[in-house]
């Protein structure tokens, strides 16, 4: 009777880029500025993220080269979301 050893497979080790939400929150930062970012635009080279005053000034320049935008200005006025009970 032959005896056979089942070598074990390693799984292999893949670099996963960490899990990047599609919202942004108060950690996000202004790279122009440092206020709180509304807007994230994806480019070829990285993320850059605007607070909506900056976004408005370098919208134009940055808005035809940016592969995904993620507007969310909504939340400086959507006061329908915000919890004002007592």
């Amino acid at each position: 009777m032959s005896t056979q050893t089942l070598e074990e497979e390693k799984p292999t080790e893949v670099a996963v880029e960490p899990e990047r939400t599609n919202t942004l929150n108060a950690a996000n930062r202004c790279d122009h500025c440092g206020s709180q970012a509304y807007v994230s635009a994806l480019l070829k080279t990285g993320i850059l993220e605007f607070c909506g005053h900056c976004w408005n000034s370098y919208k134009a320049g940055i808005e035809p080269i940016a592969e995904v935008v993620l507007d969310e200005r909504w939340k400086l006025t959507d006061t329908a979301k915000l919890d004002v009970s007592p």
